[in-house]
């Protein structure tokens, strides 16, 4: 993979690097996946470090772990060093959900999707009204399938399954997160297994993705 004159994103403040430091690398070969972005920043010059947020387009072809990806300057390369702050980057955020009900009785359901993630979704935050509950909680996410018969259709996939309990009344709202191990999903279900309680009412969900930064 080959990124030319990538996207500038933000400065960093370090130390200047060292002059011998500053030269670039070696010659790459030719690169199945290529993209070229202009690079914009005031007052960034020679010895500087700035940080890249790695393009969506990119993990589309790039390995997970983005060891194949290679930054260039006039097909030369440029030395990096791969950043993953923990925080994230937030894909969706949906307010004030009312669970309906699910197909199995005591089950209420949420369902959402985002369009094609090209960034691999790594986390999913529940937050309800703190109140003394517990719930089972299972993500599930929409697949295709194939019958004996060898006919495609969509069914839903367990994702992840959990608890999900709040000891009392409090001035914090409860929260869940459940992680999702970078999955390219973009059809959800949440089940809430209520039992004989009543579904809880408002939740707010907040679907998060991985955040890369290439700092050089």
């Amino acid at each position: 993979l080959e990124f030319r004159r990538v996207l500038f994103r933000s400065a960093i403040p370090l130390p200047d690097l060292p002059a011998k430091s500053l030269g670039l690398g070696g010659v790459l070969p030719d690169c199945s996946f290529s993209r070229r972005w202009n690079v914009y920043g005031a007052g960034v010059k020679a010895g500087k470090l700035v940080s890249v947020q790695v393009p969506p387009e990119a993990y589309a072809v790039a390995k997970k772990n983005l060891g194949d990806l290679r930054l260039a300057v006039r097909g030369r390369q440029v030395p990096y060093i791969l950043d993953v702050p923990p925080d994230g980057r937030e894909v969706l955020r949906l307010r004030d959900l009312k669970p309906s009900a699910g197909e199995k009785k005591g089950t209420s359901v949420i369902n959402f999707s985002v369009k094609n993630p090209l960034i691999p979704l790594t986390a999913l935050t529940l937050v309800a009204p703190s109140a003394p509950f517990s719930r089972g909680i299972t993500l599930q996410t929409e697949i295709q399938v194939k019958d004996h018969e060898g006919r495609k259709k969509l069914r839903w996939n367990n994702l992840r399954s959990t608890s999900w309990k709040c000891p009392g009344v409090s001035e914090l709202p409860a929260r869940l997160t459940l992680p999702l191990y970078g999955t390219n999903a973009t059809r959800f279900r949440i089940v809430f297994y209520d039992g004989d309680n009543a579904p809880l009412s408002p939740v707010d969900l907040t679907l998060w993705s991985r955040r890369c930064l290439l700092i050089f």
